[in-house]
């Protein structure tokens, strides 16, 4: 029977339906005669038998192998019809797969994008041209494993004839962001349930008119709105959450900068430079968020240290840190050469020092002054009038400087003042004397003048107003004395001088060597001997302390040294004044209070004086690695709670099955994938952020420097 053209075409069939139908049904190679320029119309003329003259075009239409064109003699006889029976089951096959692939075959293509990931990223090839190409495969796979394939030539033709139309229309978005193949393949196999409803019912209308296609689209429709909203949700719920919870601001971090001039080093570098000074290195290197001080990456840095596994490897960095510091301040105490464990033991080796140095001294002084009077030098005689008259006119202040009244005491008794009606006199030179054979005496001798004032030192202590009026008398001895007698003399008095100036005339060190006024207690007790002599000196004493120790031999020097042992210590103690530990039972370190103690001894240069020029520096850098590793700047707002983090990961996966209608092991196949993806992206940029890959300058190629490190800086 021959084919029924003009009814096809009525019934809403193309001449390329129709071309299409009639070359499957006779095995003829409907491509060939295309690409030779034949149309459709031409094709179905000649597939019908409408042309069938020898020398028509139609008859020379090519074929693949064996000729398909009919014998010129017009025998052939042509296929038998399609009926309307055939049409129909080939419409609802057309139907039918069109409905799957809207429903099924878009699901399935999910389920197999997120399979594909997941074999992709357990397998370590996540981000190949390779994994890419498997990803698309197996999202293929799957749609094609929930898709209906019809089985009759006409179901085939027809749905062939919809997927053409298919392909051009606008295609389902990407499942993931940045998975560009496994989106093209999605393209191709999940139609939109519009273009579904589309082509069922132009199908529909062309076999069984309005009512067929009526009927054709309330069947797929509720299956083409699932599906759209399914891929809309599994494409922009886990994106959103993923991308919210692991953010990566692959943007560079400028660091601050130290000048204004283009050539200044970047902070991040001088910060990097300073942490590898002071051995942090390895476990221990500053991270990237530690190095540009960047909130957003401290940010990410803190809370992503606070789960459970994704953030041990941050936690243990911190900790590693921590007692790094504490490693460098005890490091500090050796390069001291400190040796006393204890304030107590400082005191002592102090107290040691000075006191054997003062024994020396003194008897070095009484040499002296005794090569001298037996030299007759301490017999010249001197005036001291203008000091007894001093005596007398500051007698009222002896109320409240009772050195007076003992230096009145003191004057009669040797001899250089007389009291007369309450006043002093000075002493008259006696003549000789025959009859009693005494020699002529003048007023008083420089022995007298030295023994009254050795005895105003004895009896001065700390209080100020005795301090003052003790200075006053001795220097109108000094220049009543200034001249007299020879050489040996004069050799003494600067002895005694300089035994004044070290023990007596600063408070510092006549503290430490003195008691309390009529105890035995001393003045400073020897666990304090360590805050008197640096935390609460000035300058000006903790430089005349090291004078007098290092002039005090071997052990004056080692007393010094104990000392700075010591103030490296009270810093470090003050750092860890905290009861507060880590996992590994270290004190942890407060950046604020190391910061307090060291600027308390910056403030006015004794950091400097104890530890030099190198070691403060060290201090400083100390003070400063403490600070970016231990602190986040304000802006940062770290969220200490972890609340959000949370709230939003929970939210990810109720919506994963709730909101997106997605079934159950579809949505477990989407979570295995994002939280694979989640976890690999953050393990990557974790390793970055303890690395800190990007943010160092890419070394120029060629062999490894081999200078040596430069040395540390040390406490001297």
């Amino acid at each position: 029977m021959a084919f029924d053209i003009e009814g096809a075409r009525k019934a809403g069939y193309t001449d390329a339906e129709i071309a299409s139908h009639l070359a499957q049904r006779d095995g003829f190679d409907l491509s060939a005669a295309k690409k030779a320029g034949y149309s459709d119309g031409e094709v179905i003329s000649h597939l019908a038998g409408s042309a069938t003259s020898p020398g028509s075009a139609v008859g020379q239409i090519p074929t693949a192998g064996a000729p398909v064109a009919p014998p010129s003699d017009g025998n052939s006889r042509p296929a038998p019809d399609v009926g309307l029976v055939d049409r129909a089951i080939g419409t609802g096959e057309a139907a039918l797969a069109t409905a799957t692939g809207a429903t099924g075959g878009a699901l399935g293509m999910i389920g197999g994008t997120l399979k594909g990931l997941a074999e992709q990223i357990l397998s370590g090839n996540f981000g190949t041209a390779e994994a890419a190409k498997l990803v698309e495969q197996s999202a293929q796979s799957g749609a094609q494993a929930l898709t209906y394939a019809p089985r009759t030539p006409s179901g085939q033709s027809q749905t062939q004839a919809v997927g053409e139309v298919m392909q051009n229309l606008i295609p389902v978005a990407p499942i993931l962001p940045g998975v560009a193949p496994a989106a093209a393949g999605a393209r191709n196999a999940a139609p939109a349930g519009v273009v579904a409803r589309a082509g069922a019912e132009g199908l529909g209308r062309a076999v069984a008119g309005e009512a067929g296609a009526s009927a054709v689209a309330s069947g797929i429709d509720a299956g083409s709105r699932v599906a759209q909203l399914a891929a809309s949700k599994a494409t922009t719920l886990p994106r959103r959450a993923l991308e919210a919870i692991t953010r990566d601001d692959s943007r560079p971090t400028p660091g601050t900068r130290g000048s204004v001039n283009a050539a200044a080093t970047d902070m991040a570098t001088q910060r990097r430079a300073t942490a590898e000074t002071l051995g942090f290195t390895g476990d221990t290197a500053l991270t990237r968020g530690q190095a540009t001080r960047d909130p957003a990456q401290l940010k990410f840095e803190r809370e992503t240290a606070k789960m459970p596994d994704a953030g041990n490897l941050l936690r243990e960095r911190t900790n590693a840190q921590n007692n790094h510091i504490l490693t460098v301040l005890e490091g500090g105490v050796d390069e001291t050469g400190a040796q006393a464990p204890t304030l107590r033991a400082t005191g002592i080796a102090v107290d040691k020092a000075l006191v054997e140095q003062v024994k020396r001294d003194k008897a070095q002084m009484r040499v002296a002054y005794k090569n001298a009077e037996k030299a007759g030098e301490m017999r010249a005689p001197v005036s001291l009038v203008s000091m007894v008259d001093y005596l007398n006119e500051a007698a009222p202040e002896a109320a409240t400087a009772p050195l007076l009244t003992t230096a009145r005491n003191l004057a009669v008794r040797l001899g250089i003042a007389e009291e007369q009606g309450g006043r002093l006199v000075p002493s008259a030179a006696r003549p000789a004397d025959s009859l009693m054979n005494r020699p002529a005496v003048s007023g008083v001798t420089l022995k007298s003048a030295e023994t009254f004032r050795q005895a105003i030192n004895r009896n001065t202590d700390m209080e100020p107003t005795n301090i003052r009026q003790a200075t006053i008398i001795k220097g109108l001895i000094d220049e009543a004395t200034e001249g007299a007698g020879g050489d040996l003399y004069r050799q003494a008095r600067a002895l005694r001088q300089r035994f004044a100036q070290n023990y007596e005339d600063r408070a510092s060190i006549a503290k430490l060597l003195n008691t309390k006024k009529g105890m035995a207690d001393r003045q400073v007790a020897l666990e304090d001997v360590f805050s008197h002599s640096i935390l609460r000196g000035s300058l000006d004493d903790v430089r005349n302390t090291r004078r007098v120790l290092h002039r005090s031999g071997p052990e004056g020097q080692q007393a010094w040294k104990e000392l700075q042992g010591a103030t490296v210590r009270h810093i470090r103690d003050e750092a860890t004044g905290n009861v507060a530990t880590d996992a590994a039972g270290n004190r942890v370190v407060s950046p604020a209070k190391l910061d307090k103690a060291i600027r308390e001894l910056d403030a006015d240069g004794r950091l400097d004086f104890v530890f030099g020029k190198q070691g403060a520096q060290k201090m400083r850098d100390i003070n400063d690695l403490a600070q970016y590793t231990l602190t986040v700047p304000p802006e940062a707002g770290v969220n200490l709670s972890n609340t959000a983090a949370t709230m939003l990961s929970a939210f990810a996966d109720a919506g994963m099955v709730g909101m997106s209608g997605l079934p159950v092991p579809v949505a477990s196949i989407s979570r295995l994938a994002l939280n694979h993806i989640k976890d690999a992206k953050l393990r990557r940029r974790i390793s970055d952020a303890l690395n800190d890959t990007q943010s160092k300058p890419p070394r120029a190629p060629g062999p490894a420097p081999t200078a040596p490190p430069a040395p540390q800086p040390t406490l001297h």
